[in-house]
């Protein structure tokens, strides 16, 4: 990845090391060598884990989560690099700065560039210390042992193991949620010295934050079925920005409270360490990645934390990125900046600060990113291209990578990530106009296959959808202040007052169900799928959902102030699946790459559902009392589309389906299959009868 210009992260030091990848004993020699400078740093802090003292700030507070020692390796995680065959990025941080961050790889294999970043929370003023080191030259479809540590204060080390992915057409599996949150209260972490320590309760943790990560886990050790080889984080992380903590003296910015931001990504870090320590977990911007007082755009801890593949930019690295797996490219975007639902910090009570451009805000409002990296004219059907004086800069990059994917032999499949939803039934959040105007034609043009996001906490499938119908929706606009031309804030402009508008047609840009496909395989190559996966952990349900005449759409137009509520409602015969039983759930996706040049290649999705709902939990002599809930299989399906490795375009007759989407679900309910180990030895086999050798 691109290292932050000052655009981007100013308060962010990024250093950067390239070393061998070398045994101890070899990478010992280094360290005593000149120019190693850059990795063996100390900044003058002690052993505690202390606040940054500065204006406005509190010396001495201490973690939530307890005070290990310092330089202990902690919240590790992998993220892909460049090309998942060859390189992975080991990342991890540590209460106060290492002297010598090492990964010690078995076997001995290729480079290793090492990049240190901090950064220090705008509203607590605690600095975060973060280490990432991409392992390039690794050989495809092995795997690796690993070893964290410091290498010059040997307190502790950290040893887990990953596996890169193959190359060419391959099968695998990958999994997906959003909107994971914290445990709470309960949760045991152990740590690289042997302690114990607990999580902490902030205002979105719930226990099946925990149950959550343990279920990708338990995906990857159940026998007869392919391990995920990496999982698919849809946005809204931790919520760090929603926490605020009470605090005397925080004058330095005109604050009344602190962010205790740092400590919940702790806590957030610590649980997922339990799974993404042994494969990637690639995740995408939230609109509760954006934190206030944290870089221009808030997102200064999120890309602190994560190393993600490059998109070229200087400007907005991490924020927008695309790795290929086999036959499938994977694009994760942000889409804070073209929705039209509030894109930020905004819902953040009681804390007077400073938006993006540094001007005071009150608990009332915050700039939000719509639009942050670059704006948009308006194409004669009412949808946008970037234009203006600075073009979407997201939005060129992303046409760039579609085009290129559907002009390469070598990529059957895109799928892609982001958080916010452009197709949801939930009466919470419900759609946005802003991406289906600016990003849903180009998922149509391109003939993305499958789209998953996050933001509802609930479990949504559309049918395959193309094109769509203006002038559908109906507006419950009551009237309030609106950004009226898109963008226009960027620019320095005013918000207007509009008068309400209920009752009027208003244009919610409705999607069109692809004629004669709403039956499980669904042809991709027509139509494009969308996924709503936002119960991760987090302790609000989103399970409530409109009809197929109407449901929320999530603005047609940009309002200001704190998170606005829905502005109109439109027929959605685009819904095909939902769980009205639960929100919380986890998708497991099998790629088939088949076998003949221009024949069909499938992808098989199943979702499991947790209907057995842990709210709290205790610990007795460091165990969780409250077991796990059985996850069981709301619903199979497949998708199928033609490789793109052949001269034939049309579809063959199409396969039976791995288990009929009819018996697994009835829409608008479930049906929970069985038993959690009897229901999945099932599905398993099935599908490893429809792959057949899958290694």
């Amino acid at each position: 990845m691109d290292t932050r210009d000052d655009e981007t992260a100013p308060e962010t030091t990024d250093r950067r090391l390239k070393v061998p990848g070398l045994s101890r004993r070899d990478f010992m020699k280094a360290v005593s060598g000149a120019g190693f400078a850059a990795a063996v740093l100390r900044y003058g802090l002690g052993d505690s884990y202390a606040w940054a003292a500065g204006p406005g700030n509190v010396a001495g507070g201490t973690s939530t989560l307890g005070t290990p020692p310092s330089y202990i390796p902690e919240q590790v995680h992998l993220t892909w690099g460049a090309d998942p065959s060859t390189e992975v990025t080991v990342s991890w941080a540590s209460l106060s700065p290492q002297n010598g961050p090492t990964v010690t790889l078995v076997p001995p294999t290729g480079t290793q560039l090492l990049v240190e970043r901090s950064y220090t929370d705008g509203l607590s003023g605690e600095t975060v210390y973060c280490y990432h080191v991409t392992l390039s030259g690794l050989t495809p479809n092995t795997p690796y042992s690993y070893t964290v540590s410091d290498i010059v204060d040997t307190t502790a080390t950290f040893t887990s193991s990953f596996t890169t992915a193959n190359q060419g057409r391959v099968a695998f599996a990958f999994t997906s949620f959003g909107d994971l949150g914290t445990p709470g209260a309960g949760a045991a972490y152990v740590l690289a010295d042997g302690s114990t320590i607990y999580s902490t309760t902030y205002s979105e943790s719930q226990w099946n934050a925990y149950n959550a990560v343990g279920e990708v886990e338990a995906l990857a050790n159940t026998a007869g079925l392919m391990p995920p080889l990496f999982h698919l984080l849809n946005g809204d992380l931790c919520y760090g920005d929603k926490e605020t903590i009470n605090s005397s003296g925080q004058t330095g910015t005109g604050t009344t409270g602190v962010q205790p931001s740092p400590e919940v990504w702790r806590d957030f870090a610590l649980n997922v360490q339990r799974s993404a320590a042994n494969r990637p977990w690639m995740p995408c911007v939230g609109n509760h990645e954006v934190e206030l007082d944290n870089g221009p755009y808030g997102l200064n801890s999120y890309n602190t934390r994560f190393m993600l593949p490059s998109n070229g930019s200087p400007s907005f690295g991490g924020s927008y990125y695309a790795f290929q797996v086999g036959s499938v490219l994977f694009i994760s975007l942000d889409a804070n900046d073209v929705c039209y639902q509030g894109a930020g910090a905004y819902n953040v009570a009681g804390v007077a600060t400073k938006d993006s451009a540094g001007k005071p805000v009150g608990a009332t409002g915050y700039q939000n990113n719509q639009y942050y990296t670059g704006t948009f004219t308006t194409n004669a059907d009412g949808t946008l291209a970037p234009g203006g004086t600075t073009p979407n800069a997201q939005t060129v990059w992303l046409e760039s990578t579609l085009a290129a994917a559907r002009s390469n032999t070598n990529i059957d499949w895109i799928v892609v990530q982001m958080h916010q939803c452009a197709l949801s039934s939930s009466t919470d959040n419900g759609c946005d106009a802003g991406i289906r105007q600016a990003w849903v034609p180009l998922f149509d043009k391109y003939q993305v296959d499958l789209v998953v996001n996050g933001h509802d906490h609930d479990y949504d499938r559309s049918y395959p959808v193309r094109g769509f119908t203006a002038n559908k929706g109906t507006s419950t606009f009551t009237g309030g202040s609106v950004w009226q031309v898109p963008g226009n804030q960027l620019a320095g402009q005013s918000p207007v007052t509009l008068t309400g508008t209920s009752g009027n047609t208003v244009n919610t840009f409705t999607p069109n169900v692809v004629s004669g496909d709403t039956t499980s395989p669904f042809n991709t190559s027509l139509g494009t799928v969308y996924l709503t996966l936002g119960g991760g952990g987090t302790n609000k349900r989103d399970n409530t959902y409109g009809g197929t005449t109407a449901n929320v759409t999530t603005f047609t137009q940009i309002r200001t102030g704190t998170k606005p509520t829905p502005d109109a409602t439109e027929p959605c015969a685009w819904s095909a699946a939902q769980d009205k039983t639960d929100a919380y759930g986890i998708a497991y996706f099998l790629v088939n790459p088949g076998t003949t040049p221009g024949g069909n290649t499938t992808i098989t999705v199943t979702y499991y559902h947790a209907p057995t709902q842990v709210t709290t939990s205790s610990v007795t002599g460091g165990t969780q009392d409250v077991p796990a809930p059985s996850y069981t299989a709301l619903e199979t399906f497949e998708l199928v589309r033609p490789r793109s490795d052949g001269p034939t375009s049309a579809l063959p007759e199409f396969p039976t389906p791995v288990v009929g989407v009819g018996a697994a679900l009835a829409v608008g309910g479930a049906l929970v299959l069985g038993q959690h180990l009897k229901e999945r030895a099932l599905v398993r086999s099935a599908q490893l009868v429809e792959v057949g050798d899958l290694h």
